[in-house]
């Protein structure tokens, strides 16, 4: 083959690379809806993974309030705020690598925003984020979901379920 064509070919599959990839960046998963009380560090995309996240880590918790019910992406939307803005930041970079559908089709041949699967894929899409090889991806999710958790189970709504009667109640000896 001749170096002429080589570069030639070469170049019209790069460029069928790159708009490939612009095309999946451009599809986007469906908008939950905002919270009543705005966001505090999130953006509306991002606030979507986060709600499609939660909804998978809380998911099957039969007889159980949902995510939604507790509204625990909140909770972890008002937990960024106190955190060190570059470790919120690192925490909403995991949400947008977690919800691009070019990221999911490189690490994953899933070619799809997350929010926009549904909560079977959804789930398999976390597992393969929390048994990566790449340590980042392993941590960034487990951060969030670790997050979600904290938020979910600091409920009175939750405590009954686990047995937890609550904290004690301090006022004095009477």
């Amino acid at each position: 083959m001749k170096r002429r064509l080589f570069f030639k070919y070469g170049l019209a599959g790069g460029a069928v690379l790159v708009l490939g990839g612009l095309g999946l960046s451009l599809r986007t998963g469906p908008l939950a809806p905002l919270p009543k009380s705005g966001l505090k560090v999130l953006n509306h995309r991002q606030w979507s993974t986060l709600v499609a996240l939660a909804g998978v880590v809380v998911a099957g918790r039969a007889k159980l309030p949902s995510a939604d019910d507790l509204n625990v992406a909140g909770m972890v939307d008002q937990l960024f705020a106190t955190l060190h803005p570059d470790l919120s930041g690192e925490l909403a970079l995991v949400l947008n690598l977690l919800e691009n559908p070019v990221a999911g089709a490189l690490l994953d041949a899933r070619p799809a925003p997350f929010s926009g699967l549904s909560l079977d894929d959804r789930i398999e899409a976390v597992g393969a984020w929390r048994n990566s090889r790449l340590a980042p991806r392993r941590a960034g999710i487990r951060a969030l979901i670790a997050l979600i958790n904290s938020s979910y189970w600091s409920r009175r709504e939750t405590w009954a379920h686990t047995g937890y009667p609550g904290p004690p109640q301090l006022g004095g000896a009477k």
